[in-house]
């Protein structure tokens, strides 16, 4: 089985698979129509002591699982389905490394990229690339999805990248550390979308980031207080100053990665 790095996607659990110094480490990929090509979620052995990972084998089939997420229980996985849209949960067992399907739902918009869950493990975010898009959900006690909570198109003006900057472009999903606020990225609008997560889930604002930028993924500091963003069109990093209050911030800092 063939897995492209360009299109791989990777999540380690940390959840001790047989002893304290082995893991599973599972890939997402874009699937493909060739003999060999991946067909889902595959999984390795992990061993800390050697480095080495085993000769990585299918465990789920699902159509470009290009991004993973585990729940903070380690009981459950969730993937998005770049290809054919929407975002699945499957259960998790840490001692024998399988996946097994809870249930699928749609993601609002084409192209879902990407998804995260916030650190109480009750709601998810998923970032539609190709709809310019985010959608929230409620998980269930049970790991699956319960349902959408609130979807949001993306609307503003647009980076100065025409040739991929021509409409909004959803990448990557966060949540600050005490669950109070989710950030969005959108390559298109070079802004990071602020929403506010509670009872319901509403616009809380938006995150400037430099014209042309293109910011791809956001990392939230574990404190909170700081977001980092990388601009995947300009090749920077962008050190974010969040207000923990309003959930909003302005960028301080920018940094070449060239």
């Amino acid at each position: 089985m063939r897995l492209g790095l360009s299109a791989l996607a990777l999540t380690l659990a940390t959840t001790p698979m047989l002893a304290a110094d082995k893991y599973w480490v599972y890939f997402g990929c874009y699937t493909g129509k060739k003999d060999g090509d991946s067909t889902g979620i595959s999984r390795s052995q992990f061993d800390v002591k050697t480095g080495t990972l085993s000769k990585p084998e299918t465990v789920v089939e699902i159509a470009s699982p290009s991004f993973l997420a585990i729940h903070p229980s380690k009981k459950s996985m969730y993937a998005v389905g770049e290809g054919a849209g929407g975002v699945s949960a499957f259960t998790l067992d840490a001692k024998t490394g399988s996946l097994k399907k809870l249930n699928s739902l749609p993601s609002g918009g084409a192209g879902p990229c990407h998804v995260n869950l916030s650190p109480d493990g009750k709601t998810a975010v998923v970032a539609n690339y190709g709809g310019g898009s985010c959608a929230f959900y409620r998980v269930a006690a049970d790991g699956s999805l319960e349902k959408e909570l609130a979807f949001f198109q993306h609307a503003g003006e647009l980076g100065p990248n025409k040739g991929r900057q021509e409409k909004a472009h959803g990448h990557c999903g966060a949540f600050d550390p005490n669950g109070k606020f989710a950030y969005v990225c959108d390559l298109g609008l070079d802004r990071v979308k602020v929403y506010s997560i509670g009872a319901e889930v509403k616009p809380a604002g938006e995150i400037v980031l430099p014209p042309g930028s293109g910011p791809r993924h956001i990392a939230v500091a574990p404190k909170g207080g700081l977001a980092f963003v990388n601009g995947e069109l300009d090749f920077t990093v962008n050190v974010i100053k969040l207000d923990s209050a309003k959930g909003t911030g302005e960028v301080t800092q920018s940094i070449s990665t060239l």
